[in-house]
């Protein structure tokens, strides 16, 4: 397991996510995986999985609940096992606080235009506009530079 990522659900579950495989970026088979911890108990449920290419690592999961209480879930798919080649995508979820995996509604890959910055520079401000336009806010979604 690694690069971990863990939230409260609207209802009390825990719902946490992870990598997992034989490596990292070199490794294809590596997925993201994820379990629950339901209110009230003490044992997390059992493993399932949360996202996978195919033929690619996934890697570097983060989950969040926006205030409409949908789940989300980002992390990047590293294309030719090199970390610069990555794809960062994401996937919804209005229907994750039952047993098992998310019943996953949507997913698409978010395309980044760095501009001038130096290579893998980009700034959070560039990733929270990006952000704030998925969920529905009237930002420009497409970086100029």
């Amino acid at each position: 397991m690694h690069a971990s990522s863990i939230i409260e659900n609207p209802n009390g579950d825990l719902l946490a996510c992870w990598f997992y495989g034989s490596g990292e970026r070199t490794a294809n088979d590596v997925l993201i995986q994820g379990s629950r911890l339901k209110k009230g108990t003490k044992i997390w449920e059992s493993v399932f999985e949360m996202a996978d290419t195919p033929g690619l690592p996934d890697c570097n999961p983060v989950l969040w609940v926006d205030k409409k209480d949908k789940l989300w879930l980002f992390w990047i798919a590293v294309r030719a096992n090199r970390w610069e080649n990555s794809m960062l995508r994401y996937r919804t979820s209005t229907n994750y606080m039952k047993k098992g995996a998310p019943a996953w509604g949507w997913q698409d890959d978010i395309i980044l235009k760095p501009g001038g910055h130096v290579f893998g520079s980009i700034t959070i401000r560039v990733f929270i506009v990006i952000l704030t336009n998925l969920c529905g806010r009237n930002m420009p979604y497409h970086m100029q530079s």
